[in-house]
């Protein structure tokens, strides 16, 4: 009489379940992957025009600093001429 043995489940070699991918299925992936890339150039766009929009403030808010700190001295020097009369 022959006796077999039997090999444990964690010696048993995995495989990766079968693929029930279909036809449908995959092109429902196709259209969320080309809908979530119009979405990612859409907002590549927007931070683009953000970040334009961010560097023109910057330019703004300098100029408006150079203004204040050339009326700054223009008014002291009003007022120094004032003191002197």
């Amino acid at each position: 009489m022959t006796t077999y043995s039997r090999e444990k489940d964690s010696k048993k070699p995995k495989y990766p379940a079968k693929s029930n991918l279909n036809l449908s299925k995959y092109s429902s992936f196709r259209k969320t992957d080309t809908d979530i890339q119009s979405k990612v150039e859409e907002l590549e766009g927007l931070n683009q025009s953000l970040r334009q929009r961010d560097k023109v403030k910057d330019d703004a808010i300098a100029q408006l600093s150079d203004q204040r700190v050339s009326l700054s001295a223009r008014l002291q020097e009003i007022e120094r001429r004032q003191i002197l009369v």
